[in-house]
């Protein structure tokens, strides 16, 4: 229960993240191949989710809570702020408001198909049975099970979730940046639309 709330909150505040909007130069951004337009926003976030991972550890500690291998603990945080902030910058970047709205759904989702409060195999539908394997959340709290509860370590199941949440974070950077002029090029046909439609409007008054 106590790593679902764990993992709740740092997911909770990575989707809030990106709500702010950030100020760039978009002429100076078009000119940097897809890479270091992707890599280099994705980095620039890992701070924050540094803060988070460290802000979780003192939550445990404020709370009493003690557990069994504090540094693994504070790496799997890491790992699972990391892999969520790829996948909502990924689906942010790409979808825009869309994106937003979708990270809070997968957000919503995942806090019943994780297995986090309730064991995977009491839930109602075969839905979330079925989805169970294949979202990040599932891997994060199957770590710090281990790291905060477990009385000997598994070292296998901590390295085999830091494997899946690495693949989740793979995966949603190259589809990022596969797709990033893609989205550029759609963005500007919606805003010389906008324009024309706006100009079109000025002028019939």
């Amino acid at each position: 229960m106590r790593t679902h709330i764990c993992i709740e909150r740092q997911s909770e505040c990575t989707t809030m993240m990106f709500g702010f909007k950030s100020k760039y130069n978009p002429a100076a951004i078009k000119k940097l191949d897809s890479f270091s337009v992707v890599l280099g926003r994705y980095f620039s976030l890992l701070v924050i989710g540094i803060i988070q991972s460290a802000a979780l550890v003192l939550d445990l500690l404020i709370l009493g809570i003690k557990p069994t291998n504090m540094f693994a603990t504070f790496a799997v945080f890491l790992m699972s702020s990391f892999c969520f902030i790829a996948i909502v910058n990924t689906l942010v970047y790409l979808l825009g408001q869309m994106g937003q709205l979708l990270a809070m759904v997968l957000l919503i989702f995942q806090l019943t198909s994780s297995g986090g409060t309730f064991p995977i195999q009491q839930t109602s539908t075969n839905v979330f049975t079925t989805v169970h394997p294949f979202v990040p959340f599932t891997y994060s709290i199957n770590a710090l099970r281990e790291t905060i509860s477990a009385q000997t370590i598994n070292v296998s199941v901590i390295g085999h979730s830091a494997l899946i949440l690495f693949i989740f974070i793979v995966t949603t950077q190259a589809l990022c940046i596969i797709f990033r002029r893609k989205r550029e090029t759609f963005s500007e046909r919606v805003a010389q639309r906008r324009e024309k439609m706006r100009v079109h409007e000025i002028a019939t008054e």
